[in-house]
């Protein structure tokens, strides 16, 4: 089974550097023109099913993939990204200039700690959230799929399920570039494709 994980396409807070987080934003134009180029990069990869976040970026690339692959996209909250609290609209920098101490405790150990402000959570949350979704979606899923999701989630899933092989983890998630695992439900082998 082929696996494309996926960051949602382009919205104007990606462009200007801000944390998104839990907040809601649309795709803007480039971002709708990702999600259709990456559409077309699907077409013949035999795409069963598309599952994405019940966030709205990630929900709007989920919708352009699938209807150009005449497949179905599920939502899963266990998928959105992660809560940031009260730094989301801010850049890294604005963050660590507003909230210092908060955010050296939160960098030293992002697991463990969580940032000021409702809704902010540990990466222990967001990965036992994720986790529980990646495992519904490959015990439902029928044959290659797309799971389109958050740069902070795709980090946060991938670090644990290539702890054992960190060199399987990218540095960074580009707007809607695919990243293409081959599982193996028989064996529950999982590798990433270069």
């Amino acid at each position: 089974m082929d696996i494309y994980i996926v960051r949602h396409g382009q919205t104007d807070w990606n462009l200007c550097g801000k944390m998104q987080g839990h907040t809601e934003l649309p795709l803007n134009e480039t971002g709708r023109q990702q999600a259709r180029d990456m559409a077309e990069m699907l077409v013949g990869k035999q795409i069963t099913e598309v599952y994405c976040s019940n966030m709205q970026r990630a929900v709007e690339t989920a919708s352009i993939i699938a209807e150009r692959l005449g497949v179905s996209a599920y939502m899963t909250e266990g998928l959105k990204e992660k809560g940031y609290g009260e730094i989301e609209g801010l850049t890294m920098d604005e963050a660590k200039q507003r909230y210092p101490q908060d955010m050296e405790t939160w960098l030293k150990n992002p697991w463990e700690n969580c940032l000021p402000g409702e809704g902010s959570e540990t990466g222990m949350q967001v990965l036992q959230r994720a986790y529980s979704s990646w495992c519904d979606i490959l015990e439902r899923a029928k044959g290659n799929i797309v799971i389109v999701t958050h740069g902070g989630t795709i980090l946060t899933l991938l670090g644990y399920l290539f702890r054992e092989t960190p060199e399987q983890i990218p540095e960074k998630v580009p707007n809607a570039q695919p990243i293409l695992l081959r599982y193996s439900p028989l064996t529950q082998d999982l590798a990433r494709i270069e």
